[in-house]
């Protein structure tokens, strides 16, 4: 839905006070930004109910994936790549149908195309694209298994020493990677007693995401170090450089922080 359609609605509805509205809208045009993100970003509507009001107008369904269990078979039917790019997702099914959850109801070639391709009719379900967005890191969850896999297969070369030649580049990369399109704004690498504990900054919330052997977190913060062109000999005193990634979507430039703590050094990736 265009702007222009977007604040008819929401002036007609009367969920927002007019003068907040014209604001929202001022926002929207200084930024290049849509008149819906400027409503939710100025907290003038919770991004479900704005979007229930748009799926209301367009009389298409309206579903909160955040909400529900999407198993992963049902999720790949569309691959990442394609779901990512039309902001579409297929969330369940019912009896000989796909349940579809789109920001774009009116794309109809593509939705043909996915239902000649599965072989089923589907049942088009509106969600808002921050909703989609989140909902998409489910396609992540299978980073989880990379780093058992590349352990595993360092396992199998080294024997029982996955230390030896373990691939440190690797998981450094992958741990980046799976962050940002987590959305998350920091990664913490922090020693403890039994592993070596990732954790993510989501919204503001630290969530723990991943254990690693202990034993390769001295090898993880010295590729950070190396990467960041900080001193590899140094473990005593803290340390702040930058380090580059390149992502299909972007370059990433990475704050990375060194301070020593009992146990060993704890690397935060800004």
């Amino acid at each position: 839905m265009d702007d222009v359609k977007l604040f008819k609605l929401v002036a007609d509805a009367a969920v927002v006070p007019e003068i907040d509205l014209k604001k929202a809208q001022d926002l929207a045009t200084a930024r290049n930004i849509p008149l819906y993100d400027a409503l939710v970003e100025k907290d003038l509507i919770a991004d479900e109910n704005l979007g229930k009001l748009v799926a209301d107008a367009i009389e298409v369904p309206f579903i909160t994936l955040q909400k529900i269990s999407i198993p992963l078979d049902i999720l790949h039917i569309i691959p990442e790549s394609v779901s990512e790019k039309q902001m579409t997702l297929v969330f369940g099914e019912s009896q000989n149908k796909l349940k579809i959850a789109t920001n774009n109801p009116g794309n109809k070639e593509f939705l043909e195309f996915v239902s000649k391709k599965a072989g089923k009719k589907l049942e088009i379900y509106f969600a808002t694209l921050r909703d989609i967005k989140k909902s998409l890191n489910l396609y992540k969850k299978e980073l989880y298994k990379t780093f058992d896999e590349l352990l595993e297969q360092q396992v199998n070369v080294a024997g029982k020493n996955i230390t030896s030649e373990a691939p440190i580049a690797k998981i450094v990369d992958t741990l980046i990677e799976y962050a940002y399109r987590s959305n998350a704004s920091d990664i913490h690498i922090e020693p403890e007693e039994e592993h070596s504990l990732v954790r993510f900054r989501i919204d503001g919330i630290l969530h723990d995401e991943l254990k690693l052997p202990k034993e390769l977190h001295d090898q993880v913060i010295t590729k950070i170090k190396v990467l960041s062109a900080l001193r590899t000999d140094e473990h005593l005193s803290a340390q702040d450089g930058k380090l580059q990634m390149k992502l299909k979507e972007e370059d990433l430039d990475v704050r990375v922080s060194l301070v020593p703590i009992v146990g060993g050094e704890k690397a935060v990736l800004r």
